[in-house]
């Protein structure tokens, strides 16, 4: 199958290391050809489940977010939803945790002026007994 590939295509197709021969010999190659005049060359369809409107206008959702935020927000949310800890990103940015917490805060508000963060606002606890 890969040789028909190579010889249709004319180019070399990687495969890494880590493929066992069996999952090597297994895979079948399709080509994903364009659609021209009412008519499918080559046989082949090209389809796909994305659907690209959706995907367009979330990258230009997210560009206009990250457009409002200072570098150093940016940054801290991109590692952020990257998985990493606070405690990482403070390593990298060179802040406390607290910091970093800081930027994020204010990085939340500024794109969702609506967000709360998760800790709770702390209350004057004597205010009760004042008269």
């Amino acid at each position: 199958k890969i040789c028909d590939e190579l010889h249709t295509k004319g180019r070399l197709i990687r495969v890494g290391k880590h493929v066992s021969y069996e999952d090597r010999n297994g895979m079948s190659f399709h080509s994903i050809d364009l659609y021209r005049d009412g008519e499918v060359e080559n046989e082949y369809f090209a389809v796909s489940p994305i659907n690209v409107e959706e995907e367009v206008l979330t990258a230009i959702l997210y560009q206009e977010a990250m457009d409002v935020l200072q570098p150093e927000e940016a940054y801290v949310l991109q590692r952020k939803s990257h998985g990493l800890s606070d405690r990482e990103i403070a390593r990298e940015v060179g802040r406390s945790i607290s910091g970093v917490n800081q930027i994020k805060n204010a990085a939340f508000r500024k794109i969702n002026p609506a967000y709360v963060s998760k800790r709770k606002g702390r209350k004057n606890r004597q205010q009760p007994l004042a008269i």
